[in-house]
């Protein structure tokens, strides 16, 4: 089960890391000067504090899960707290990474924002489901997570010189 914890790290890492601050880099240096600091500024302090207690909170959230698994005496399911440690974690996260993403002019889009919403609903299944399925539950949003974002994302050779920077020609994400 710490596997499947180490799986939504590097979900968590991959989505902030590979996919959306490249973005934001790359945006922030072709904006005009009077705008760069602004939106440094925005994005670089408010969206991050979500982002990092979106972190701490699902990492409490694992810890509950590998607690039970652990402890028999723990009981075979999640209680509420944990479970919306687990999911509402990852949704402060998610929510402040498309916060983030906005703020740096990259598109958000509906598929990411329904991927960012159906971590709430998922604590009420985590109360139903034993941890370790719990966890995998999460496991799973966050690698659709990362598929929406690959299915957004223009690769380096089909971006053209005039496409907004994070846009992908025809729509996506």
């Amino acid at each position: 089960m710490a596997l499947v914890g180490f799986v939504v790290t590097v979900c968590l890492w991959w989505l902030y890391f590979r996919s959306t601050s490249p973005e934001a880099a790359r945006a922030l240096a072709a904006a005009p000067a009077a705008r760069r600091d602004r939106m440094a500024a925005d994005a670089y302090s408010q969206t991050h504090l979500l982002l990092v207690a979106g972190v701490i909170y699902l990492a409490l959230g694992i810890e509950q899960v590998l607690e039970h698994i652990a402890d028999p005496e723990a009981g075979p399911r999640l209680n509420r707290s944990a479970a919306v440690a687990l999911f509402g974690g990852a949704a402060v996260y998610l929510a402040g990474r498309l916060l983030f993403r906005r703020l740096t002019g990259q598109p958000v889009g509906a598929a990411r924002l329904a991927v960012a919403g159906a971590a709430l609903p998922l604590a009420a299944l985590g109360t139903a489901l034993p941890p370790p399925l719990a966890l995998a539950a999460l496991a799973g949003l966050l690698l659709v997570a990362i598929a929406v974002d690959r299915r957004g994302e223009p690769s380096a050779a089909g971006r053209s010189a005039n496409q907004p920077v994070g846009r992908v020609a025809g729509g996506g994400g």
